[in-house]
């Protein structure tokens, strides 16, 4: 099964991308328009429609094999800084794409996983901001964490064991050892222990929360 992951605009959605296909893990990264020329291994997709969060599934099983993985990552540290506060109008863009685009990409796997009886959708949450030194991307933090636990909860509470989730916690200071954890939990998936726990990155067996 392939990884497909979102997206481009984030470094450490970049590396882990890069980490996997390193393992020979068949893994598309998602990338937004004008994001630069795209590579053979970057799929398309409009954030804000909910026709493309379903056509990357397709279009990534037609470069590979089925979606087995979607990874969201969230990185609360590098969207704030990429944008000015100054910029009120560029901030709530932010806000509208981030909420509603892993909505949509969150919806579409899990109705896709659910018609083939399996498939994982891995939260990666990186925060790293001073509370209320960036109040839109908190509250964008704040949309994706309940987000994971929602999706969680409701794979849960489906009764089908093929239908997994992994919520992981990063620290902006995690390095390479949190990203080689994160690749050995992709790349060897482990049941799912709570419908809603999250997980240190580089917790023992999972056991660890956040």
């Amino acid at each position: 099964m392939s990884v497909v992951i979102a997206d481009k605009d984030l470094p450490l959605a970049v590396d882990l991308a890069g980490a996997l296909r390193g393992r020979g893990i068949q893994t598309a990264i998602l990338a937004s328009p004008g994001q630069g020329s795209p590579s053979p291994m970057e799929i398309p997709w409009n954030r804000s429609s909910p026709l493309s969060a379903r056509t990357v599934f397709v279009d990534a099983q037609n470069r590979n094999e089925p979606v087995g993985q979607l990874v969201l990552v969230f990185d609360t540290a590098s969207l704030s800084g990429s944008l000015p506060h100054t910029d009120q109008s560029s901030e709530m863009r932010m806000v509208d794409d981030h909420v509603r685009s892993y909505l949509l990409l969150s919806q579409a796997a899990a109705a896709r996983f659910r018609e083939r009886d399996g498939g994982r959708i891995v939260f990666v949450l990186r925060g790293g901001i001073q509370a209320g030194s960036h109040v839109p991307a908190a509250l964008a933090e704040g949309a994706f964490s309940r987000l994971a636990e929602e999706t969680a909860a409701s794979f849960a509470a489906s009764g089908n064991s093929g239908l997994q989730t992994l919520l992981v916690r990063m620290e902006a200071e995690d390095g390479a050892e949190s990203l080689a954890w994160l690749v050995s939990q992709i790349e060897n998936p482990s049941p799912s222990r709570g419908p809603s726990r999250w997980v240190k990155a580089g917790a023992r067996g999972l056991f660890g929360r956040f």
